[in-house]
């Protein structure tokens, strides 16, 4: 997009600085040298820019000189001289940072920095040159001409450099009307990977083209004549501005085993996995999550884990991790199975997909079973049996109270899946904090096989609420749709005495079956959108998108899920559809729609796209948008028309 000044200012000005150029004998490509400038062939951004008032712009020195013997060579460039001497640069982008670094060349202005410590003091922004995680590239280039020495430090009389200050914005937008946007992003639909788009040089270097595609859309080498191209049938030449920079990977972990099962309390766990990373050089972290300890289990949440080990360097190839774990169980903490998953971080905390590991088991040291004679313990070493634990004291003094159902939701993340909160207050008459508490989920009122039998570790004050966190998920081998459950707690104190059970008994009957001492899920799952699609992905502004979410006309593969009574997946086709979609309108069908066409007026990244699905046959439970309702959102970055400039053809 071109700033709307007169064509003939611009002229001028270009004139009075090539002129500025030529008076101090920079135009010579080895008048003018950078001592940092060196690489060229180890760099990983190479090919030509064109800028519309100086010309070529080269991102590499192999570009002129193919076997890098420091004497130019015409290679696959027509732009190239031949038997000259050069000095090696380029640009290289980090594949941990995504920074860019390095110089770029051009005959009429030498030398452009993409360094971050001489890109300080930008006119807005961040000022490093880098490739976001979205490959569009932010920040700021400059033109080392400006300075009295090298690449920074103090500006040269403003009678010198014309009063140009050197800066390139690479992402923006244009301050004239239209006021569209403009930038650069990374086409990885080809080999090598291409830059595509425009950046601004201000009015000496004006627009800068990073591939002839932007005028050459279809590859047939002329102009296609779109806004202020060159008029169509005009002569392209093919450049470009590549790289094979791929940003650094994340770590995959395959397995993972533990060693001796069961182990007793005080000796020590292996936990053994099989882990690689593609990136060579790196090493490896293994986390070890426990069920009841794990606040998230997430990638990059440590809490709760029980192991931080760093592997060894790996090469591409699977390695073996083996920390262990040191678990002293005097009293009932661990004597229970408990699940455990595994993930693996390099040193950058780029983390891997989550494993489960199972189960495993640590005894308790003391094998008493708590047989109680008129309340004394004697097996265990003297004491008092409390609800079928040994104690030193008597049974008084730390209980629940107020047993509720907290948070229910049954649109996790997952297909089919639910999560119900349990909560209670705390209480001790001493005074006496939390240590522990113990919780159980049943079918029947007598607990005979508990579904959800798990001991955590947590403290509270007297007269906190304490929750079941996510003990208690529904939809998987534990709690199942359609089925009424008991539960109860007991709780620890910080001196090791358990309090008996307290079992729910809410007579709100917040499920309305009438049983106050029960808890209801669903006859079935919530509908799930799962994984709607969008055509094309990128679009462009006034461009219509297609949304895809059932099979239809349009649409060729079903991406949501439903359930009947029995559980078994369905199509959703004939539940409620509902698309907010704040920054579209709809140009066939609409909110209801199952498969609707949109079109975004404006362009911009990130826009939401949000999709639910209501099965208006479940009565009971809440999902985030309403009874019987599960949502999705997607964004979707939009793109805009090519921006109104022309480009002067290279010859």
């Amino acid at each position: 997009m071109k700033q709307s000044l007169p064509k003939k200012f611009f002229k001028f000005h270009l004139f009075l600085f090539l002129i500025f150029l030529i008076s101090f004998q920079i135009i010579e490509r080895n008048s003018f040298f950078i001592s940092e400038a060196e690489a060229g062939a180890d760099d990983n951004v190479s090919g030509w820019a064109w800028s519309e008032n100086v010309g070529w712009l080269s991102f590499n020195s192999i570009n002129c000189d193919s076997d890098s013997n420091g004497i130019t060579d015409q290679g696959n460039y027509s732009q190239c001289s031949i038997g000259e001497t050069i000095q090696p640069y380029g640009v290289d982008i980090d594949k941990y940072s995504g920074e860019l670094s390095g110089y770029a060349w051009s005959e009429q202005i030498a030398w452009i920095s993409f360094n971050k410590g001489e890109l300080s003091g930008c006119p807005s922004g961040a000022c490093e040159a880098k490739i976001e995680s979205d490959d569009t590239l932010s920040g700021w280039a400059r033109a080392c001409l400006v300075f009295a020495d090298g690449c920074s430090g103090s500006l040269k009389p403003n009678n010198e450099r014309g009063s140009w200050d050197g800066w390139i914005k690479l992402k923006g937008t244009a301050a004239e009307p239209p006021n569209q946007d403009y930038g650069i992003f990374l086409d990885r639909g080809v080999s090598p990977f291409e830059f595509q788009g425009w950046v601004w040089g201000s009015n000496i270097l004006g627009w800068i083209s990073f591939s002839h595609s932007n005028c050459d859309t279809n590859g047939d080498g002329f102009s296609n004549g779109i806004g202020s191209c060159p008029i169509a049938g005009t002569d392209i030449s093919d450049y470009k501005v590549i790289t094979d920079y791929v940003p650094n990977q994340s770590p995959v972990i395959t397995s993972v085993s533990d060693s001796p099962d069961p182990q007793e309390g005080g000796g020590d766990i292996i936990f053994s996995s099989l882990a690689s990373d593609s990136d060579v050089g790196d090493t490896i972290k293994l986390y070890v999550c426990q069920d009841a300890l794990c606040v998230n289990c997430v990638p990059g949440d440590t809490s709760g884990c029980l192991q931080d080990t760093i592997g060894a360097v790996v090469s591409d190839i699977a390695v073996a991790v083996d920390p262990s774990a040191d678990y002293t169980s005097d009293n009932s903490e661990y004597t229970n199975a408990q699940n455990y998953w595994a993930y693996v971080c390099d040193q950058f905390d780029k983390c891997s997909n989550i494993i489960s590991g199972g189960d495993f088991t640590v005894k308790k040291k003391d094998t008493c079973a708590c047989g109680c004679v008129d309340g004394i313990c004697d097996e265990c070493f003297g004491g008092y049996c409390c609800s079928g634990q040994c104690k030193s004291s008597d049974c008084n003094g730390a209980y629940a109270e107020n047993l509720e159902l907290g948070i229910i939701n049954y649109c996790t993340g997952s297909p089919g899946q639910g999560h119900i909160e349990l909560k209670w207050i705390y209480q001790n008459g001493g005074g006496i904090q939390q240590q522990q508490f113990h919780i159980q989920v049943s079918t029947d009122a007598a607990f005979t096989d508990p579904v959800v039998n798990e001991y955590v570790f947590r403290e509270r004050d007297p007269g906190e609420t304490d929750t079941s966190g996510e003990l208690v998920k529904v939809g998987g081998s534990d709690i199942l749709y359609n089925d009424d459950y008991y539960w109860r707690v007991q709780v620890k104190d910080a001196i090791e005495d358990w309090s008996g059970w307290t079992l729910y008994d809410d007579a709100a009957d917040p499920d309305g079956d009438g049983n106050f001492q029960t808890f209801t899920t669903p006859v079935h799952p919530y509908p799930y959108p799962d994984d709607f699609t969008f055509t094309p992905e990128r679009p462009s502004a006034n461009e219509e998108v297609q949304l895809c979410s059932t099979l239809g006309v349009d649409c060729l593969i079903d991406v949501s899920i439903c359930y009947n009574d029995a559980g078994e997946t369905v199509s959703c086709t004939g539940q409620g559809f509902d698309w907010t979609i704040p920054e579209a309108i709809f140009t066939d069908g609409g909110a209801s729609s199952e498969n609707p066409k949109i079109e975004f007026a404006t362009p911009g990244d990130g826009k939401v796209i949000k999709l639910g699905i209501t099965d208006t046959g479940i009565t009971m439970g809440n999902g985030n948008c309403g009874v019987g309702c599960c949502e999705k959102s997607k964004t979707i970055n939009v793109s805009l028309p090519l921006p109104n400039w022309k480009e002067i053809i290279p010859f």
